[in-house]
This record gives C-alpha cells, sequence and structure tokens, in this order.
C-alpha cells in the first residue's frame, strides 16, 4: 500500500514538472520620432515590453474599435511578471510605484488593441517628480486636433504637471507589434527523469527498512 502511495506521488510530482508553462508578451514599439536633448535617448531607441502570465489572456476580450474610436473599450489585465524599457530607463514590478495594463485581444487572443503605462518617483535638476514609460494604440487619428500623436513615451513629468519634460516619443503612424510565447518550466533530460524518482523511492525505501528494523527490535525487546 505504501509503495502504491509513493508511485501516485512520484506521479503527480513528475506530471508537474512537465506541465508548468508561463505566456510571455512582447512588444516592440518603432522607434523614437523626437528626442529631447536632455532625455539621454537618442531615435535609435523604442519602447518594449515584456508580460509574462500563468494563462494567456482570453480571446475576443475588450472591443476593438479603429484607433481612437469610441467603438473601443479596454480590460484591465495583471501580469505576474513585467518589464518596460526604453533602452536606457527600465521599469518593473520591483521598482514601478503605478503600473496599468488595459488590453483588448481578437479572435485568437492576440493583444490587438491596449494601453500600457508604468512610473515611479523621481528628481531632476533638485525637481521631483515621476519618470514614465508607455505605450498605446488608441490615440486620435492624425486629422485631429489638440493633444500630440503620441503613441509610444519616455519621459519626466515634473511635479504634478502631468506634463512630459526630457521626452522621448513616436507618432501615431507606426505602432509596434506584439508577439506571444509560452514556455514551459525546464524539462528535465529522460535520464533526469528516471533518476530523480529513483531517488526518491530509494530514500524512502531505506526510511521504511529502517523503520521496519524498529520495529522488529522493539519485539525482540
Amino acid at each position: 500500500m505504501r509503495l502504491r502511495l509513493i508511485g501516485v506521488c512520484l506521479l503527480t510530482v513528475a506530471v508537474s514538472m512537465l506541465c508548468r508553462a508561463d505566456t510571455i508578451y512582447t512588444y516592440t514599439g518603432p522607434t523614437f520620432a523626437f528626442v529631447d536633448a536632455s532625455s539621454g535617448l537618442t531615435t535609435s531607441n523604442f519602447i518594449s515590453v515584456s508580460m509574462t502570465f500563468a494563462n494567456p489572456i482570453a480571446p475576443s476580450v475588450g472591443v476593438i474599435g479603429s484607433v481612437g474610436s469610441n467603438a473601443t473599450s479596454l480590460v484591465a489585465v495583471t501580469p505576474a511578471q513585467f518589464t518596460m524599457t526604453d533602452g536606457v530607463h527600465t521599469l518593473d514590478n520591483a521598482n514601478a510605484q503605478v503600473s496599468i495594463f488595459d488590453v483588448a485581444t481578437d479572435g485568437s487572443g492576440n493583444i490587438a488593441a491596449w494601453s500600457i503605462f508604468a512610473s515611479q518617483p523621481d528628481i531632476r535638476s533638485g525637481i521631483s517628480g515621476n519618470f514614465a514609460l508607455g505605450t498605446e494604440n488608441l490615440l486620435r487619428d492624425a486629422s485631429a486636433s489638440g493633444d500630440p500623436l503620441i503613441v509610444d513615451h519616455s519621459c519626466f513629468e515634473p511635479g504634478n504637471t502631468h506634463q512630459c519634460g526630457d521626452m522621448a516619443s513616436t507618432d501615431n503612424v507606426h505602432s509596434g507589434t506584439w508577439t506571444i510565447l509560452t514556455t514551459s518550466s525546464p524539462v528535465p533530460e529522460p535520464s533526469e527523469l528516471i533518476l530523480f524518482p529513483s531517488g526518491l523511492i530509494a530514500a524512502t525505501l531505506a526510511r521504511l527498512r529502517k523503520l521496519r528494523c524498529g520495529t522488529l527490535r522493539a519485539d525482540v525487546q
């Protein structure tokens, strides 16, 4: 009975080792079209994002309309881990004070509309504010007037003005692309799969033998 229980446990462990997987969504944006001289960036830099989820984002989440249309609606998602960088500065789940992940997916589960943002407190030239990285494809089209047409941006917001200084940005002509990668936990070599349960069995049998010998000695005494 004990050996049967051991076998079931070993099988459960082996299956869990083989079945663990994460889904990673990576975004690569276009190079910056505008770069402030004090930002430390160049027009060769761009925003890139990596988001890791235990399970894929479901297909047909949110509503996908044309860029800037009111028909588009996004749904908040929460990655287990994320990294966002402009090639010089990096924000992740360890140092970002604020992070927002809103997406809409198509019927195949690909991210087709998004608004992603992260920021942390910063001080530049003695002025406190927030450093922010962001990417979205929901801004108004080129014929609209008003705010600058920014898709991706890297900027410092002094005080609570929410106005970017030291900024680098793209325009809304070209947005970046998303890719999806499903990664499994490292799968042991076949020899390791054999050795792993064999080692557990040997250790368990040794323990059972020791307990049995102890019981026999007690009976003899």
